[in-house]
């Protein structure tokens, strides 16, 4: 497989995998941080791992570890991400079928998990650029943050990235990194956001449709492919007693700190957190305010959703 060269998450990445929606760079003089590689499921030798199971299957992974201090996550029997002690390689071990799918899983859970690894601070969400700053768009799986993205989008908004905040302490203060240029969105959402499901890849493995946030108007920057700095934190609390859109006060550090351990990436994985982890969680609520958005998942109320979150 040839190799490819990608500016991802502030990464540069080489990758055999063509990794969807990843922003493509020419640099190929500048030595990786990380070198994606592929093999076919038939070299795979699982002795010397220690297993743990998946928090959540199927979705989730089973975590393992080695004696070399490499981390493995395993979907079942047919995908492996095996992910080196310093976080700059991975092999993406599975059967060729699997190639419809892992490379969506790798830019979500492979590159969330080995930026993690890295001490960088990853949360459970997207992240979107409006006027001269960026907001991040937290909540439990379902809690509607895709299709509120692709909606802030076709307003106006630019996609930094989806399902997955990266966040870095720069000389621009505290930023949010570009990842990928795609919306991962349910059948209803585009439907409803689009008109039609016509042209977007169906990812088999999340059931999940790939929006391109980049194609949706020409004329008009829909994805920022550089750090923007992160002005506010939303978590999306979807109930069906919210006559509306209301959008509480900023949390108190405790609080917040509370709901981004809730929300740091990889998803229901806890066990991998450490002090360092919790100490960067505790200086973001300082710095970024965090706000609670109790709403309702009606079609008829996102106008409105998006209208707050464009103020």
């Amino acid at each position: 497989m040839n190799a490819h060269r990608y500016q991802l998450f502030g990464l540069s990445i080489q990758s055999t995998l063509v990794l969807p929606g990843a922003p493509v760079t020419d640099d190929v003089h500048t030595i990786p941080d990380v070198i994606v590689s592929w093999e076919d499921e038939s070299t795979w030798d699982g002795t010397g791992w220690r297993m743990a199971p998946p928090s959540s299957p199927p979705r989730l992974p089973s975590v393992g570890a080695n004696r070399d201090g490499a981390t493995l996550l395993a979907w079942g029997d047919h995908l492996r991400f095996i992910i080196s002690a310093m976080g700059d390689r991975i092999r993406v071990v599975s059967d060729p079928a699997s190639l419809a799918f892992a490379p969506t899983v790798l830019v979500g859970f492979g590159l969330g998990y080995t930026l993690s690894m890295r001490g960088v601070v990853c949360l459970h969400g997207c992240a979107l650029a409006r006027g001269t700053g960026a907001i991040s768009l937290l909540g439990d799986s379902g809690a509607g943050k895709s299709t509120v993205a692709a909606a802030l989008v076709l307003r106006g908004a630019a996609l930094l990235s989806d399902d997955l905040t990266v966040i870095r302490r720069t000389a621009l203060g505290i930023v949010a990194e570009p990842g990928c240029a795609n919306v991962r969105l349910r059948s209803a959402s585009a439907m409803h956001l689009l008109g039609t499901e016509a042209g977007l890849a169906r990812v088999p493995y999340i059931d999940k449709l790939l929006w391109e946030a980049s194609s949706a108007n020409a004329s008009v920057t829909r994805f920022f492919t550089h750090p923007v700095p992160l002005e506010a934190v939303y978590v999306l609390d979807a109930t069906d007693h919210t006559a509306g859109v209301e959008v509480g006060p900023r949390l108190s550090r405790l609080d917040a700190l509370h709901r981004l351990v809730a929300a740091r990436y990889p998803p229901c994985q806890l066990r991998s957190l450490t002090q360092e982890h919790l100490n960067q969680l505790s200086a973001l609520t300082a710095d970024v305010p965090l706000h609670v958005i109790r709403h309702s998942k009606r079609w008829d109320q996102l106008p409105e959703l998006v209208e707050r979150l464009s103020e």
